[in-house]
């Protein structure tokens, strides 16, 4: 698939570039009280947004790597995409999570909200795991650019 004659590849992994850093962040704030509400809402919406733009850009990357051919620093850049999504999968569904639950309004959200409340420890878990994911990502985010950028511009 192209535009223009430009690969949809190069273009569409610059939201997941975009927005896999930004879960990270906004993850860590997570853990600010003050501005948590917001955060946890922000998180999961950025936390979908870089699930949604991961899973594109590997299946575009799939389809120009069957155009260009395989070379071993496209199949390692492949492997390591393969492993982001994952990643990105839980931290967006751990996100979603922990929005679904701070909503005041539906009735299912207050009510595990109320029997979440007794056990103390479960919210800052799901955070703290949460947030172990967008890292986990964010890591992978940067390895999978790397060999990318490796694969395009030194060989």
């Amino acid at each position: 698939m192209t535009i223009n004659g430009i690969p949809l590849h190069p273009l569409l992994v610059h939201g997941a570039v975009v927005f896999v850093p930004l879960t990270a962040v906004l993850t860590v704030l997570l853990f600010v009280k003050r501005i948590r509400p917001a955060m946890t809402q922000a998180a999961a919406v950025s936390g979908i947004l870089a699930l949604a733009f991961t899973v594109i850009a590997k299946e575009t990357g799939e389809q120009l790597l069957e155009a260009m051919g395989k070379t071993l620093t496209l199949e390692r850049h492949a492997e390591l995409a393969d492993a982001l999504v994952p990643l990105s999968l839980s931290a967006a569904v751990l996100l979603a999570g922990l929005a679904l639950l701070t909503l005041r309004r539906p009735a299912f959200a207050a009510r595990w909200a109320q029997v979440l409340s007794t056990r103390t420890w479960v919210l800052p878990t799901v955070r703290g795991v949460a947030l172990a994911a967008a890292v986990a990502a964010l890591v992978q985010v940067v390895l999978v650019g790397d060999t990318g950028a490796q694969a395009v511009w030194l060989e």
